[in-house]
């Protein structure tokens, strides 16, 4: 990106975060972001149709560094209560702007795609870890999945908005321990699988 466009991005970027922290994102014009950055609504447009597709720049930004850091836990074959407690580690670092997010939910797809990523996470980690029969319902299954990912959306929204006093650590362990119990009652680990075989050979 050119020196001067980034520049210009930057300068709008503070403007808008200087102002959604007291405004919604309804509330905030153009002609009042333009004349805090000091830029002309000309240049404001060369790069944003609206406010609105400003502000989606800025959640997209969110969701990628939560889909990289899920690709890094990935890669690291992390357990289930080290990626969650590094999903809340990045809501609360960056409280702020997940809290406008959710003071603006009419206007943002933040967690919707946050709970597709985290049910994409709960599907991979079950198949990696677990011996699911094929005779076991896939609509079940998938149901489980929803249904988890859901919660855990609902718990970590009551987390951010102060409504648990739960720690990271805590909560972490709650939501991993909880999901943990549901797969295990239903499948055999593969490497418990594993395990029985390399003694049984032994």
């Amino acid at each position: 990106m050119d020196r001067r466009v980034r520049k210009t991005k930057t300068r709008i970027l503070q403007a808008f975060e200087t102002l959604s922290r007291k405004k919604a994102v309804s509330q905030i014009t153009v002609a009042g972001l333009c004349e805090l950055a000091d830029i002309n609504r000309s240049t404001f447009y060369q790069y944003y149709a609206d406010i609105y597709a400003l502000f989606e720049e800025i959640e997209q930004e969110y969701v990628d560094r939560v889909k990289n850091m899920i690709e890094q836990l990935r890669e690291n074959d992390e357990n289930s209560q080290a990626v969650t407690q590094e999903i809340l580690d990045f809501l609360s670092l960056n409280r702020t702007a997940i809290l406008y997010f959710l003071k603006n939910r009419n206007h943002t797809c933040f967690f919707e795609m946050c709970q597709i990523l985290l049910k994409d996470l709960f599907r991979e980690k079950v198949y990696q870890n677990y011996l699911v029969p094929d005779s076991f319902p896939r609509v079940r299954l998938e149901f489980a999945f929803d249904f988890l990912s859901a919660g855990c959306y609902q718990v970590y929204l009551d987390w951010l908005e102060g409504k648990t006093d739960c720690t990271v650590q805590q909560l972490s362990f709650y939501i991993s321990d909880l999901s943990d119990s549901y797969f295990r009652a239903h499948f055999q680990e593969k490497n418990e699988i594993q395990q029985k075989f390399e003694e049984d050979m032994g």
